[in-house]
């Protein structure tokens, strides 16, 4: 690999990702892969929940969310019924889910669009050296 076309390569994708991570509104775009996937619920009286999505590296089930949101509610809307808490918990944690997997998309389109371009550039330039090398190996390395 000559090192002139490394070294255009390399300035050029330190370029393209730092823009990239700039018009994905920073680093926290792309954490959202690997983030705990933990969302604050904030009350109308002021209180707040924080529901963590996973527990021991896997998302939990929607049974274990629906309860977390089910006691919390029980013992902040001790006035509404029984269906009425579950309806409440359920449209909650949709919304949770939805939230998560709008920022798991995110994330992922930002990674290919950050890293997929200078990796195609690299393989393209890689490409085109062999050409130009008229599809032999270098002197001295067979």
């Amino acid at each position: 690999m000559r090192w002139r076309f490394f070294r255009t390569w390399l300035v050029l994708s330190a370029l393209w990702v730092g823009w990239q991570v700039y018009l994905n509104d920073g680093p926290q775009t792309y954490a959202a892969l690997w983030r705990l996937g933990s969302y604050e619920i904030n009350y109308q009286d002021g209180t707040s929940l924080v529901v963590n999505l996973f527990k021991g590296g896997e998302i939990k089930s929607r049974t274990e969310i629906s309860n977390e949101l089910l006691a919390w509610l029980q013992k902040h809307r001790p006035d509404i019924d029984d269906a009425d808490r579950e309806a409440v918990s359920g449209g909650i944690l949709n919304d949770l889910l939805d939230k998560h997997e709008i920022a798991v998309v995110s994330a992922r389109g930002g990674w290919w669009l950050t890293f997929a371009p200078p990796l195609a550039l690299l393989g393209l330039g890689l490409c085109v050296s062999w050409l130009v090398r008229g599809f032999r190996p270098r002197a001295g390395t067979g």
